[in-house]
């Protein structure tokens, strides 16, 4: 009876597994998935890099447009905090984290000093309708030219924290919580110095 009971599991284990394998393999199914999956990953807060390994952005003349066609050179941000996030809107663990980065950009006035970049290489058609969809208000930017070395990144999500004398102090690949007490405490400190 209990060979019956294990045998019964172990069929059941596969089923469930072959299951989720094809669920993977169908494109409307699989994008669901790896958000989720990325969502679970996701539960961790960034970590501040140490202040002795932190860069600072040498070459602040970097121009970006955005949704609006305003061109902004990073260099007229310079002395505010900046959370800069590089993402695109086909990218599953970007999705995943993007609830938590506008909750963070609701949490601050960014008339003060801050200043929140979402750069995409996405047009702004596809970005419009995928804020649009998701009830996101953060503002989009696409990259004019090739942004300063001490940000080159090679997959997305990166998202990069700039304290007001330019130095990053949070360097982060992949998804992340964006919205706990510890990042906003970090952005906090940033913004009092």
């Amino acid at each position: 009876m209990l060979f019956l009971i294990a045998m019964n599991k172990k069929k059941s284990g596969n089923i469930l597994f072959w299951v989720f394998l094809v669920l993977l393999i169908i494109p409307q199914s699989r994008k669901t998935i790896q958000i989720g999956l990325n969502k679970a990953l996701g539960i961790f807060s960034p970590s501040q890099i140490n202040e002795k390994d932190q860069v600072i952005i040498n070459d602040f003349n970097w121009k970006l447009i955005d949704e609006n066609g305003v061109t902004v050179n990073l260099e007229a941000l310079k002395g505010k905090v900046i959370i800069m996030n590089f993402w695109a809107t086909w990218c599953p663990p970007c999705i995943a984290e993007m609830p938590d980065l506008q909750e963070l950009f609701d949490t601050f006035d960014t008339e003060k000093e801050i200043s929140f970049l979402f750069v995409t290489s996405d047009p702004f058609t596809k970005t419009t309708a995928f804020k649009e969809k998701e009830g996101f208000t953060f503002p989009v930017f696409r990259p004019l030219e090739t942004y300063p070395k001490e940000l080159e990144h090679t997959t997305i999500p990166q998202t990069f924290i700039i304290d007001k004398s330019g130095k990053i102090v949070v360097d982060k690949n992949g998804v992340a919580n964006w919205s706990s007490e510890k990042t906003i405490q970090l952005i906090n400190d940033l913004l009092s110095k």
